[in-house]
């Protein structure tokens, strides 16, 4: 169902689907790929997948080698499928490294970025958004998956405009692909009114490559839009 908070059980989203209303179990990956496969050769589109190694140092201490399974899984859906691309992220570098050397992992890696205080791996994200740490990030993944804020730098006055700090092309120096997370409809980022303002920045200010985004319609429509 859709996301509550767990304190009053009232709906994060309240425009999105009816909370209230719970038919939907939750797919396995195996499930996903087979949709997604159906749906491109049905429609002749190249939908592709960008799936998550989440908590990869907490599934091993329950034994479980979560990298494995999902390469494993991708790799059917791989050998049917026409053109679709995959690409695999993780919060974890120690994980990302793992899986470019000992597991040899075909797809594009992505670094994900977050906060120390998230606890979602035992790194230092605050050297990682350094340029050093950006030349650590190059040497085994493709892209950095920048939180939004990490993007911005404010000025001392509260009415000055919100301006791109230098990560996006700190990055680019290093070969490194930027993808912005997560862009909502109805819940903009601080500094923006609309999704239309946000994309403007994120693209435009900011020059990242791709987003993370609940609306990809809504997303493609203004990249289209902007390529004619």
């Amino acid at each position: 169902h859709e996301r509550c908070d767990p304190a009053s059980g009232r709906a994060v989203y309240p425009s999105r689907f009816p909370e209230e209303i719970q038919l939907f179990r939750i797919p396995s990956l195996d499930e996903e790929c087979e949709l997604i496969y159906g749906m491109n050769r049905s429609s002749g589109r190249h939908v592709g997948l960008y799936p998550e190694i989440k908590s990869p140092a907490w599934h091993q201490a329950q034994g479980k080698d979560v990298s494995a399974t999902v390469l494993a899984v991708l790799a059917r859906f791989d050998a049917r499928r026409s053109g679709a691309p995959v690409v695999v992220q993780c919060f974890d570098p120690r994980e990302l490294r793992r899986l470019r050397g000992e597991l040899a992992c075909p797809y594009p890696l992505v670094q994900l970025l977050g906060e120390n205080e998230w606890h979602e791996a035992e790194v230092d994200f605050r050297h990682l958004r350094t340029p050093a740490g950006l030349a650590e990030i190059a040497e085994y993944a493709d892209a950095i998956g920048a939180w939004i804020p990490h993007l911005t730098q404010f000025e001392s006055s509260s009415s000055a405009p919100v301006r791109p700090n230098s990560l996006v092309a700190d990055a680019r120096a290093r070969g490194l692909q930027t993808h912005a997370y997560t862009l909502r409809k109805d819940e903009p980022p601080a500094f923006a009114r609309n999704l239309e303002e946000a994309h403007a920045f994120l693209f435009e200010e900011c020059g990242v490559d791709g987003v993370f985004t609940d609306f990809p319609d809504v997303t493609r429509a203004y990249i289209e839009t902007r390529r004619t």
